[in-house]
């Protein structure tokens, strides 16, 4: 990756703001465009915080989860790391549910090892994790087991994953 296209998406996702805050189609496909052809330009920017201001507006809009079945369940790690990003620094809640039933075993699978590379804030982890419970106990067998295993690990990690869990399922006991 170059300093020059690390400079563009940077100047995209500045520029993009006042249609951000003006349009939401516009910048809907704004967004899938920028995550099909840029998502690893988008990621370096993302990963130098230089998108604060951006996701204060998404978040602002309501926009995340409009964005994040074309992330999250996407083609390509770039887009679904993008995905994740957008589902942590906007603070979604949980993925929704039309996402979550639809996706298929190979999309949560990758969602899964995506979230593994990744490093998610454990509060975001949880809530994710949480989104996709029902479904991986419909689809079961391989998925199921790396599924819980992930979460098994993660509750050994963390008492603020654990904290964030129990008040996704409001268990009183983990």
């Amino acid at each position: 990756m170059t300093a020059k296209s690390i400079a563009t998406g940077n100047t995209l996702a500045i520029r993009s703001r006042p249609l951000l805050e003006k349009d939401t189609g516009l910048t809907r496909q704004l967004v899938r465009i920028f995550a099909r052809h840029s998502g690893q330009e988008w990621l370096q920017v993302i990963q130098e915080r230089r998108l604060v201001a951006f996701f204060q507006i998404l978040r602002q809009k309501g926009l995340p989860r409009l964005f994040l079945k074309n992330l999250c369940m996407g083609a390509g790690a770039p887009r679904v790391t993008l995905g994740l990003v957008v589902f942590a620094e906007c603070h979604v809640e949980k993925l929704g549910s039309l996402v979550v039933s639809s996706a298929t075993a190979t999309q949560l699978e990758v969602l899964l090892l995506e979230m593994q590379r990744k490093t998610v804030e454990y509060g975001a982890l949880a809530r994710l994790h949480a989104s996709l419970a029902d479904r991986v106990d419909e689809i079961g067998g391989h998925l199921a087991k790396v599924f819980y295993e992930e979460v098994a690990l993660q509750c050994l990690n963390t008492h603020h994953y654990r904290s964030a869990l129990q008040q996704q399922f409001k268990i009183t006991n983990i």
